[in-house]
Parts: C-alpha cells; structure tokens; sequence
C-alpha cells in the first residue's frame, strides 16, 4: 500500500489481505474480512512495516 497521509507523510508498506464470500440468494457477499502485517516473532511482536517481499520462485523445478 502506497499513498500520502493527511498530513503530508509518505506511506509504503505490505500487508495481507483476505476475504471469504459466501453465497447468499443469488449473490456473492463477503462473510469475513482480514487484513494484517508481518510482526517479529522474537517475543516483542512489533509490526515489521519495512519488509519486502522477494521475488517468488516457481515451486517446479525445485530441488
């Protein structure tokens, strides 16, 4: 997510989205929404806003 806050500071980070549907007369409508960050899993679980993902690897071809 890229964009500039209100008060004028830039913003760049990645984050996880997921949504589940489920059908209801007809129509798709989403049931649950959740969106989260990277966090540390060294006891301090502080968020980890810098990260970047690097670039995915084809699992064929793998050893």
């Amino acid at each position: 997510m890229t964009g500039t806050k209100k008060d004028g500071q830039e913003t760049d980070l990645w984050f996880r989205a997921t949504a589940c549907f489920r059908r209801e007369g007809g129509q798709w409508r989403i049931s649950h929404m959740h969106n989260s960050v990277p966090f540390a899993m060294d006891g301090s679980e502080k968020a980890l806003l810098d990260l970047r993902p690097e670039r995915a690897t084809p699992l064929r071809g793998r050893a």
